[in-house]
């Protein structure tokens, strides 16, 4: 809350061979993102269990 919106919303490019992923990626491209989406993303995908994961910022969470 105190970050500048210039630190906390950045462009994000997602490049896949896997068109599953990039189905998903599609269905989020106008979410409003930060970086706090891309910790969570990455824990997500390589299935690393951690109470510091939070699905609701997971961009492939099919739940989401």
């Amino acid at each position: 809350f105190i970050a500048p919106k210039e630190q906390t919303h950045i462009p994000m490019i997602f490049w896949s061979k896997d068109k599953n992923l990039i189905g998903i990626a599609n269905k989020h491209k106008n979410f409003k993102l930060s970086h706090d989406n891309i910790f969570s993303t990455l824990l997500g995908y390589f299935n690393i269990e951690t109470d510091f994961y939070e699905s609701e910022f997971d961009l492939f969470n099919k739940e989401n």
